[in-house]
């Protein structure tokens, strides 16, 4: 990657992480206001986006692992594990302990193969 580039990709992943800040702070105040009907909204939208996450994890395991692998340094697999963590540590965060299953993943999400 460019010099250029990894300065773009810092920047996206620094305006990334606000973005994930604004959210976690609207769902942990919205968990004090009606934790069911947040948790029954946080529960459905983890489990679409992780089906599309399955989805690209496919498409980077089948022909674009070493292009994931040289961009990320990781592959495909170790990205969608790293992923799932954050996920878990975002739930956690907000008070959706309940959403949160096994090492770090929430429902749905095992190891990819």
């Amino acid at each position: 990657m460019t010099r250029p580039a990894r300065a773009g990709q810092r920047l996206v992943l620094r305006d990334e992480s606000r973005h994930i800040g604004i959210g976690v702070t609207y769902a942990r105040r919205e968990m004090t206001r009606d934790p069911a009907r947040t948790l029954r909204l946080v529960d459905e939208v983890v489990q679409h986006s992780v089906a599309r996450f399955v989805e690209v994890l496919g498409i980077a395991t089948d022909g674009l692992a070493q292009s994931v692998s040289d961009h990320y340094g990781a592959t495909p697999q170790e990205y969608f594990m790293e992923a799932s963590r954050l996920i878990g540590v975002r739930l956690r965060s907000i008070g959706a302990d309940a959403l949160v299953v096994g090492s770090d993943r929430p429902p749905g999400i095992d190891q990819p193969h």
